[in-house]
């Protein structure tokens, strides 16, 4: 059986569109379109695995503060625990055994370690909640759900719906690997830590978040392999929606959905504003500096320079060689002109960092993740406030321990439904009467 890996390349994703966009405005052919293309797709990626490690980390570290109340003693065994995840997922691109474990694997590993140095100091130094949901929000399934939501509000059933249940399904993977992280530690430590917030006095201020914010942005761009060039523009987004989620919070507290959707509107605009106008701009300032600026500078640098013998040289006799070749007449000179990008960008590229990064402080907000605390207590045998479950019934008052890895899949789905709202709604605004020849939601 030959299975093809799925994932997510914006680089690559930007590059198809470009050709997508010279094939549909007669500028390439369609054979070198095609030679294009494979072009792209046989191209090495961007960052190469061990950036993904130590990238992992990274993204892991820097939204714990602002999704999960985090304290600074936090951060560097979050930066572990990504780099963990980032090593298992490597590992299951070579390793077909560990790629089907793999969900389960990671979040067994992850709540066990969690727990494990949550419980030093009896919760005194690390916050349990924080380490555990910050070290798996990096293969949550928000862009599975967030394509699957798209697809089904653009009626596409029977794709929509086959990616709907296996999120749904990968979520209960996950729901079921914290629960039995939880219990295999706190077998091993009946004075194991089960506290499911973070105390306040901990907690990082609002403008330190931001930042951390950001360099969540940016880690989400490395791991979807964004280009450079791609990266300001998906991290100014992301800062749009984080700024509108947090002013909503105070207002929606305990209601994701809510926050999810207005900053997904908020997104959307912002995305599908840049991709309406952000070619037009581009091209206006490649010719502003070509025309009028690239002069200038360039006989200022003369100047600073000086013309030395030697730079002098080179230039002639790079120039005489074109001449002699055939490429270049007398009157013309050694530069070459950008290519001026033609027809609209690609929003989706743009806005799917800053998506992802309401995914995982929507679910924060309504504690699904942790909800394994609870089941774990419960097969131990200790309730919330220290008390010993001895029947059935009482197991189910606290909430049904079959019930755990479902409520994580809810979430997941509600909050991803928010967003597709919101998306749906910006593009209507941006694009009221519609948009000819685009596959605005084919993701």
């Amino acid at each position: 059986m030959v299975r093809a890996g799925e994932g997510l390349n914006l680089g690559k994703l930007r590059d198809c569109h470009e050709v997508y966009k010279e094939v549909l405005h007669d500028r390439l052919g369609v054979d070198d379109a095609t030679d294009r293309l494979n072009e792209i797709f046989n191209k090495e990626p961007h960052f190469n695995n061990w950036w993904m490690v130590f990238v992992s980390g990274l993204g892991t570290a820097s939204v714990a503060p602002f999704a999960f109340n985090a304290g600074y003693l936090d951060l560097p065994i979050c930066y572990v625990l990504g780099c963990i995840v980032g090593y298992l997922q490597v590992v299951s691109y070579r390793n077909e055994g560990v790629l089907n474990m793999f969900e389960v694997l990671a979040t067994i590993i992850t709540s066990f370690l969690s727990r494990a140095f949550a419980s030093i100091g009896h919760g005194r130094y690390f916050c349990f909640s924080a380490l555990v949901q910050s070290s798996i929000c990096l293969i949550l399934p928000g862009w599975i759900v967030l394509r699957a939501s798209l697809e089904l509000q653009s009626k596409s059933m029977v794709s929509g719906s086959v990616r709907m249940v296996w999120a749904i399904i990968y979520s209960l993977l996950l729901g079921f690997g914290i629960t039995i992280g939880t219990v295999l530690y706190g077998a091993i430590d009946k004075n194991a830590v089960s506290t499911t917030t973070c105390s306040a006095d901990r907690e990082i201020g609002a403008h330190i978040q931001l930042v951390f914010a950001l360099i969540f942005s940016f880690s989400l761009c490395v791991l979807n392999q964004a280009k450079w060039r791609q990266m300001p523009v998906m991290i100014i987004i992301a800062l749009i929606g984080r700024l509108v989620s947090v002013g909503l919070g105070t207002k929606f507290k305990g209601n994701g959905q809510i926050s999810a959707t207005i900053a997904a509107l908020a997104i959307g605009l912002a995305a599908n504003l840049h991709s309406r106008f952000g070619t037009k701009i581009e091209n206006k300032a490649l010719d502003v500096w070509e025309a009028y600026l690239r002069p200038h500078v360039r006989a200022f640098h003369k100047r600073i320079r000086g013309k030395s013998t030697a730079l002098r040289d080179r230039r002639t006799k790079k120039m005489m060689e074109s001449m002699e070749s055939g490429e270049l007449h007398d009157s013309e000179s050694i530069f070459v002109p950008h290519i001026r990008r033609v027809g609209y960008g690609l929003a989706a590229a743009a806005m799917l960092p800053a998506i992802l990064v309401q995914v995982p402080s929507g679910l924060a907000v309504n504690g699904s993740l942790l909800s394994g605390v609870q089941a774990a207590d419960q097969i131990a045998g200790k309730g919330q406030n220290g008390s010993t479950v001895t029947d059935a019934a009482t197991l189910q008052s606290g909430g049904s321990v079959n019930s755990v890895a479902f409520n994580v899949g809810y979430s997941v789905v509600q909050i991803a439904i928010g967003i597709t709202v919101g998306i749906f709604a910006s593009t209507l605004i941006v694009y009221p009467f519609g948009k000819r020849r685009s596959g605005l939601f084919s993701l």
